[in-house]
């Protein structure tokens, strides 16, 4: 599951838990072994809603860049 928005008029009031919920049923009703999403930390309303939802939080995910080499544009 990815991209998941709700729009902050509807927030705090079940609806992205319900979704999430339902659409996890679903996938897993038809088959699919697992269902696995990421998130990003620094959302706690997510998350709260993944939880709600039955998901567990197996661990964290990290993106690091590193700079391999400066280019000066040339005029």
């Amino acid at each position: 599951i990815g991209n998941f928005y709700t729009k902050p008029e509807f927030r705090c009031k079940g609806y992205g838990a319900s979704l999430i919920h339902r659409v996890t049923k679903g996938l897993l009703e038809n088959k699919n072994e697992k269902v696995i999403l990421t998130t990003n930390a620094k959302t706690p309303g997510s998350n709260i809603a993944f939880q709600k939802a039955g998901f567990i939080k197996v661990g964290d995910y990290y993106r690091i860049y590193k700079i391999l080499k400066t280019e000066t544009p040339e005029d």
